[in-house]
């Protein structure tokens, strides 16, 4: 298995939506919403013999007064498990 991150959004969005887990808190589209609220989407898969077996939508969010940041995967990983 080979993990990617920054997986492209389109391969990514096509895996989710057509995985029988899909949620659409685990497309690109609602990173785009999320971050509007100031949150930095990552998009990690697991990929093998080039097909994407398993996605995450991972968003982060900077805390400034702290100088961190916390990172959440919406409504979890889309895989068979």
């Amino acid at each position: 298995m080979k993990f990617i991150e920054n997986c492209e959004q389109e391969k990514f969005d096509e895996f989710v939506v057509n995985h029988q887990y899909n949620h659409y808190m685990k497309t690109s589209c609602w990173a785009k919403h999320k971050q509007r609220e100031g949150f930095i989407p990552h998009f990690y898969a697991m990929e093998e013999n080039g097909e994407i077996q398993a996605t995450a939508l991972v968003l982060e969010k900077k805390n400034f007064f702290v100088m961190s940041s916390y990172f959440y995967i919406p409504w979890g990983f889309c895989i068979d498990y």
